[in-house]
């Protein structure tokens, strides 16, 4: 799935969360409950922080980080993400090189520029360590990785739906949406760096999952003026997000919106036949359930 305007998704996150800040005020999100990680992450309580969704950018004492190539953000955005790995040296040089001779004289030279980098901001501590032929981040630094939050919020939300826990479930679904800033290392070129085309992927999808949930939520709460308000701001990014548009032909429908109703779906069956996508028939029932 993806988005219809990838410049435009920083403001989205910006749109996101002013509407989430919404819903926990009308009562529709739990306040007060601890949704993972990812307050600490907004309030810089790492050593270092990554942000690896939207711009790169990683942080020490709230100053950025120097380094201006591409190729060390990447090699360092897969460290980051791999934050509890020990990496082969020589499986980190194919990845970004290839298999040529060169490959691991590049890699030591990107290696050497990014501890070289991290002396500077922070010389009291070795953050790239090196075992053997393995490559890892250094286990005694608190670490805040941006899209590694995300994911354990994703995860804890599924594990808390499990254990039917689902205020808790909301709470970890909200963080992991506010950590959103766009695209996975979105300013990079993917050429011959296909692994970031597949983390970008991944991740778009476990946040969408994650704003489906909320916006399920608001519905079964029969807050549909707010389900049609936070699904509209969806479907303006992803929108062919099916059940992004059923739950907005409910909500209509729910409010004796007909016509609205109708709207929604030709709009629906617009963007399915622009992308040749068949649509689905339990959306078009919806509304000949209603007529019937």
């Amino acid at each position: 799935m993806i988005f219809k305007d990838q410049n435009g998704s920083g403001n989205f996150k910006n749109l996101i969360l002013s509407l989430l800040e919404k819903a926990m005020k009308i009562g529709l999100l739990p306040q007060g409950m601890e949704p993972g990680e990812h307050q600490d992450f907004q309030r810089n309580a790492f050593d270092i922080k990554a942000q690896l969704l939207g711009e790169f950018k990683v942080e020490i004492n709230r100053t950025e980080l120097s380094i201006s190539r591409n190729r060390q953000k990447a090699v360092l955005a897969y460290l980051l993400l791999n934050r509890d790995r020990k990496i082969d040296r020589h499986t980190l040089a194919n990845k970004f090189w290839g298999e040529n001779e060169t490959a691991l004289n590049s890699l030591n030279v990107i290696i050497s520029q990014l501890r070289d980098a991290f002396r500077k901001a922070m010389p009291r501590h070795e953050v790239i360590m090196t075992d053997g032929c393995l490559y890892y981040l250094n286990p005694a630094l608190k670490i805040g990785v941006d899209a590694n939050l995300l994911v354990k919020n994703y995860r804890n939300g599924n594990e808390a739906e499990i254990c039917k826990q689902h205020d808790k479930a909301l709470s970890y679904y909200m963080g992991g949406a506010c950590l959103y800033n766009g695209f996975f290392l979105e300013n990079l070129p993917l050429e011959g760096l296909d692994w970031i085309y597949g983390e970008r992927e991944q991740l778009q999808q476990k946040w969408l999952v994650m704003l489906e949930r909320l916006c399920s939520r608001f519905f079964e709460e029969e807050k549909h003026e707010f389900v049609v308000e936070f699904g509209e701001r969806i479907l303006d990014i992803v929108p062919h997000f099916e059940a992004i548009h059923e739950v907005i032909i409910r909500s209509h429908l729910a409010m004796d919106r007909i016509d609205y109703a109708r709207h929604q779906y030709q709009f629906y069956l617009f963007i399915m036949e622009s992308l040749d996508i068949p649509p689905s028939t339990r959306i078009g029932n919806l509304l000949n359930d209603r007529a019937a």
